[in-house]
């Protein structure tokens, strides 16, 4: 294996000689008529711009994204972010690298995730929503894929389990809202908030370069998810024709508003609930994101950098240091889920 230098670790002045991933890359004009390539570069650290200058058609067509490459070149700071100035570059096999390198994991084990969903359906008091439950998690083409894309390409839990993460951590808060209004229907509102993003593994390639796949780019999850509750509840006998509906409602609304891509706006309790509980999720994961990969040295209350979901810089002393054996997900000894000592 090549020797890896980490983005997170990088300074103006170095030199630089390390196998990077690229996400995305353009071959773009230069002001004096040449050409240039405009590169996003990623490991398992962050990620860093790169520019190849006097480039050509070839170059570019080594450089597609989703490959890896050996990049030597230099450090350097444009408007207060790191880029790299490649003087050199020699595509690589995936097989030459390590994969752990390049693609940031949930801090959860898959094991504890789906764990925890499998208890919180032993939990549900409505066979129907039970039994859709069940199928949904003995999917295994579907679980395969649920456990592996991002929950986004930008903007929040952008790693390996990035969606079972978000979508464990949509319905353990949908669980701390039924429990404080008992008027909404909680196997309902549950049974939304593990299906409300199911579609996005129709949306999003699992690597290793995360980005969308042309059915979701045609279709969209949303719509890709309701497709999906029709098919998994067709292999239920007498599945009731108006909780599916509510169920579609629900993955249909998530959003909020048409304007942010909803068809539907949320118009019963469970629906409204779940578009706030999973604004939130996405919102402060996006916060959190942004002051971990934030640059700014010393103390400063503000990062550098704005939140490209939030489009604000985000106060840098909002977070408290979560122990390392934090682990909402896994089972406590009498079998059932973990307990927050942090609530």
């Amino acid at each position: 294996m090549m020797k890896k230098v980490f983005v997170d670790t990088l300074e103006s002045g170095m030199e630089f000689a390390s196998p990077l991933l690229i996400k995305n890359s353009r071959l773009l004009p230069s002001r004096s008529g040449n050409l240039y390539i405009d590169l996003e570069l990623v490991d398992r650290s962050g990620r860093i711009k790169g520019k190849i200058w006097d480039a050509s058609k070839e170059d570019m067509e080594k450089l597609a994204a989703g490959k890896f490459a050996m990049f030597r070149g230099r450090i350097e700071k444009f408007k207060e972010e790191l880029q790299i100035i490649v003087e050199q570059f020699t595509p690589i096999d995936q097989s030459n690298v390590d994969l752990a390198d390049f693609l940031p994991t949930s801090r959860f084990s898959v094991e504890d995730m789906v764990g925890y969903l499998k208890r919180t359906g032993a939990s549900l008091s409505n066979p129907d929503v039970q039994a859709l439950w069940d199928v949904v998690l003995a999917d295994a083409t579907f679980m395969d894929l649920f456990s592996r894309v991002p929950a986004a390409v930008s903007y929040h839990h952008v790693f390996v389990g990035g969606l079972l993460e978000h979508t464990c951590q949509v319905v353990r808060l949908a669980d701390a809202v039924a429990s404080a209004r008992p008027d909404i229907d909680r196997d309902l509102l549950l049974i939304g908030a593990l299906l409300h993003d199911c579609g996005k593994v129709g949306e999003y390639s699992p690597g290793p370069a995360f980005g969308n796949l042309d059915r979701g780019l045609l279709l969209g999850h949303i719509f890709i998810g309701a497709e999906m509750v029709d098919r998994w509840s067709s292999f239920l006998d007498n599945f009731p024709d108006p909780l599916a509906d509510a169920i579609k409602h629900m993955i249909l609304s998530h959003h909020g508003t048409r304007e942010f891509g909803s068809p539907v706006e949320p118009a019963s309790a469970e629906a409204m609930a779940l578009h706030f509980i999973d604004n939130m999720d996405t919102k402060v994961e996006s916060l959190r994101a942004t002051i971990a990969e934030d640059m700014a040295a010393g103390e400063e209350a503000f990062t550098r950098n704005q939140s490209p979901m939030l489009k604000r810089r985000v106060y840098r002393l909002s977070f408290k240091p979560l122990p390392e054996e934090y682990n909402p997900f896994a089972p406590s000894p009498d079998g059932q889920s973990a307990k927050d000592d942090l609530l």
